[in-house]
């Protein structure tokens, strides 16, 4: 699981004119889609623990600001598969070490 709110919130989606299309209610125990996630501020959520990754705002196991990278927690696998995909050497190098270089 991603991110957990700390109270209920209202999170509005708004288009190009900034009008709210849709308005949805959240709380504690429910499942923030990415799309309400990404607009809400980081003063409604929880304090994470070592298994939560604020990056991972949906808790799909995917980075929501980089979504064709792994999560910022996820395994050094994870992220040694992703290198290799991108053609980047990583042998020796910790998940964050990793991790650091695509982020920026």
């Amino acid at each position: 699981m991603g991110r957990r709110l700390a109270t209920f919130v209202h999170a509005h989606l708004y288009d190009s004119d900034g009008l709210v299309t849709e308005t949805q209610v959240f709380g504690p125990d429910d499942e923030v889609p990415a799309k309400f996630a990404k607009g809400l501020g980081d003063h409604v959520w929880e304090n994470g623990d070592d298994e939560s990754d604020s990056s991972d705002l949906d808790g799909d196991g995917k980075d929501d600001a980089h979504p064709d990278q792994p999560a910022g927690n996820a395994s050094l696998e994870a992220w040694q598969e992703f290198a290799a995909t991108q053609g980047v050497d990583v042998e020796g190098l910790s998940r964050n070490d990793i991790r650091d270089q695509f982020r920026g």
